[in-house]
């Protein structure tokens, strides 16, 4: 499969890594961007792709609700490909993160 960037926009060099399983070229993104870009790739049933723009969203995570939004949203993607188990791993790491959240609240 050829590579390719996640957003339209070019990186340098030293901002853009490839992806081991698929080539796909990643840079640093923000969290907005790459989960819109996964949830597009998910929309369009593109869901090995969108795992991975999911893991570069969760890579970006800066608070705990962001981070169970992509792991929730990864779940779902590995749910679409009967990857059960992982979507099972996924969904708990997001109740552990929004767990911590609950622990803030109560505080």
């Amino acid at each position: 499969r050829p590579s390719r960037l996640i957003s339209a926009v070019r990186l340098p060099a030293a901002h853009v890594s490839s992806c081991a399983r698929c080539g796909l070229l990643v840079g640093r993104m923000s969290f907005a961007e790459a989960l819109a870009q996964a949830n597009e790739q998910f929309v369009d049933e593109a869901y090995d792709d969108a795992l991975d723009a999911y893991a570069a969203a969760l890579d970006a995570a800066a608070t705990a609700a962001q981070a169970a939004t992509a792991l929730t949203k990864r779940a779902n993607c590995h749910l679409k490909l009967d990857a059960h188990a992982a979507a099972l791993a996924d969904a708990d790491a997001a109740l552990a993160e929004l767990s911590a959240l609950g622990d803030a609240f109560t505080r």
